[in-house]
């Protein structure tokens, strides 16, 4: 079995990897955290306006939870920017580039 396990190369075990459908699945994943975010943020800024009645202090509060939320969701557009950038990183490695030098 150590034989078989050391002579092992990645060609013969690689079963996942990158491939286009990453793109969409990260899209995806990125707008769900976004909506959850929002869903969030909707929810907190509804229970803040019953705790703090008064407009200028709710106000203040709703500014707050907007503020964060966008701050929020420009980090998961930076991660979405980050991993189509890997995903085009390893497509061209596997895709472009020879395995064995010539």
């Amino acid at each position: 079995m150590r034989e078989a396990l050391i002579s092992l190369s990645e060609k013969d075990y690689w079963v996942y990897g990158l491939n286009e459908r990453d793109f969409d699945y990260t899209l995806d994943l990125v707008l769900e955290f976004i909506e959850s975010n929002q869903a969030k943020v909707k929810k907190e800024i509804e229970t803040a306006k019953i705790d703090y009645p008064e407009e200028d202090i709710w106000c203040e509060i709703q500014s707050d939870f907007a503020h964060y939320a966008w701050l929020n969701e420009q980090y998961f557009w930076q991660f979405y920017l980050w991993r189509i950038q890997g995903i085009f990183e390893r497509l061209i490695l596997y895709i472009f580039l020879p395995e064995q030098p010539t």
